[in-house]
Formats: C-alpha cells, sequence, structure tokens
C-alpha cells in the first residue's frame, strides 16, 4: 500500500508541473493524502490543479486551465493560502502573456507583458500593488511607444464670487478612465496615495483665497492614463498658483 502511495504522488506531482493536458475523471475530489486539490467546471472541465500544505491552504503552485480543461491559463505561486513569487498568465497558444511577482498577496518589481508573437509588449514596475512611473511600450516590430498623453490644466478664477481658484486638471486624450491622486506622507520613508475625486476623466481641486489674502502654492499630484494597449501610464504634474484676493 505504501509503495502504490507514493506511486500516486510521484505520478501527480509530473502532472501537474509537466503541462496538465489531461481531462478530468472525477467532480471536485480532494484526497486525504494528496498535496493536491483538483477543481472542475461544471461541465467536468478542469478548471485548476492547486499544491496545498497540510492546512488546505494553497502553497507552492497553483495552475488555473482555460475553459477547455487543457491549455493553461496562468500559474501562480503561493506561500500559506498567499500569493508570494512569481506569476505567469498565458494566452491560448502557450505563449506567455504576462510575467509579474507578489510579495504578501501584493503585486510587487518587475512587470513584463508579451504579444502572442512572443515580442515584447510592455515593462513597468509594482510597489506594494500600485504602479509605478517609468512605464515602457513597444510596438510588434519592437520599437518603443513615445507618443503618449499630456496632463492639462486650467486655472478658474472664483475669487469675486466665491473667494476661491479652481483648477481644472484632464488627459489630453479625454479618457474618463484617468484617474488622479497626491502622495500623503505616513513617516519620512512611507507615502500613500490620496485618489482624487474625478468625473468623465476631470478632476477638479478647490482653493480658497480669503479675502485680503495671498495665495502662493506649489500643487503636485498623479495622473494614472489608460494606453492603447491596456496599461496605465503614471505621470506627475505640478502647478503653481500665485494669486491675491483683493
Amino acid at each position: 500500500m505504501k509503495y502504490r502511495i507514493l506511486i500516486l504522488s510521484a505520478l501527480m506531482a509530473g502532472f501537474l508541473f509537466g503541462g496538465c493536458n489531461q481531462g478530468p475523471e472525477k467532480k471536485d475530489e480532494k484526497e486525504a493524502k494528496s498535496k493536491y486539490i483538483r477543481k472542475y467546471r461544471d461541465d467536468g472541465t478542469l478548471l485548476s490543479i492547486t499544491s496545498v500544505n497540510q492546512d488546505s491552504y494553497a502553497h507552492g503552485l497553483k495552475v488555473n486551465y482555460y475553459e477547455d480543461g487543457k491549455n493553461v491559463h496562468s500559474k501562480v505561486t503561493y506561500n500559506n493560502g498567499r500569493k508570494e513569487g512569481p506569476a505567469i498568465w498565458y494566452y491560448k497558444n502557450g505563449q506567455v502573456f504576462e510575467h509579474t511577482g507578489f510579495k504578501e498577496n501584493m503585486r510587487e518589481g518587475l512587470t513584463r507583458k508579451y504579444y502572442k508573437s512572443g515580442v515584447l509588449m510592455a515593462e513597468y514596475t509594482y510597489e506594494a500593488d500600485q504602479i509605478m512611473p517609468g512605464l515602457k511600450e513597444y510596438t510588434e516590430q519592437g520599437e518603443l511607444i513615445t507618443d503618449y498623453p499630456e496632463i492639462r490644466i486650467r486655472e478658474i478664477n472664483r475669487l469675486r464670487q466665491e473667494n476661491k481658484i479652481i483648477l481644472e486638471i484632464s488627459a489630453s486624450n479625454k479618457s474618463s478612465r484617468t484617474k488622479y491622486f497626491q502622495l500623503v506622507k505616513i513617516n519620512e520613508r512611507q507615502s500613500e496615495r490620496s485618489y482624487l475625486d474625478a468625473k468623465d476623466g476631470v478632476c477638479r481641486m478647490e482653493f480658497y483665497v480669503h479675502p485680503g489674502n495671498v495665495l502662493n502654492r506649489t500643487v503636485e499630484f498623479f495622473a494614472e492614463i489608460p494606453t492603447d494597449l491596456g496599461n496605465s501610464l503614471v505621470v506627475s504634474k505640478s502647478y503653481n498658483i500665485n494669486v491675491m484676493n483683493l
């Protein structure tokens, strides 16, 4: 009996890490002595195979499948139920679509995306699940893309009517999905993003100036602009307000 269990474990390990392209035999099964959990869709196609620890938390590699139950959709590494380490997504043809990393369940480090042909599409960096500035995108011919939308700022003077200045911020491509944020210091080493209200891709920031006072302030903010290739371009912008409310 011991030999049969060892052989079964070895076969399962080879199945998981060697391609996993065979179809299912039974519905949602979990064998007491197995290191893997296999899940199936309602139609019987294989959904995923997950390496688990003794507490049944994902630990090691989890392989997800396309709806055919044969072609690998993604491979994600886990540590006691949390994403930790490399993660890869695939096209149906087997070519890598995206390669990224996780740390404590959040995206971390360099991410690369590819065209179906295998040519590099984009590369950018995550820090604590946040996309950082520095996106690089390429055409399918390998050429670096440099033509991106710009941030536009329009100053609206409402001092006489409402004692305030309004900054209207928008992207030149008029994308309704553009997001804006400012960095708020937590301590000397850390800052967090504070997202600003926006409607249809336009953000309005209001600054009150009491009568007889002067406002001389530099406003700094960031914008996340969706690109034509489906990535996020993070750009910074600063604007100096210098007005007197007479």
